[in-house]
């Protein structure tokens, strides 16, 4: 296993960690500020925010708007 190996797996179980926590959180707002506090870890430590991590935070922003709306 390489340090990008280690590196890798380390992110992948701090994104699985994460995804298990907004699992138990109804307001798609703390999601939203949770989501954003993982990916500034991620830059601040030089790695390019994964997919799944920008593509989950769309999909709360989206759920957000939708609720302010009253739909």
């Amino acid at each position: 296993m390489t340090v990008t190996d280690l590196d890798a797996a380390g992110t992948n179980a701090d994104i699985k960690e994460l995804f298990q926590e907004l699992d138990a959180i109804d307001d798609p707002r703390q999601c939203v500020a949770k989501i954003r506090q993982q990916m500034a870890k991620f830059t601040d430590a030089g790695v390019t925010v994964p997919d799944d991590l920008v593509k989950t935070e769309r999909r709360f922003q989206t759920e957000c708007m939708i609720q302010s709306q009253g739909r």
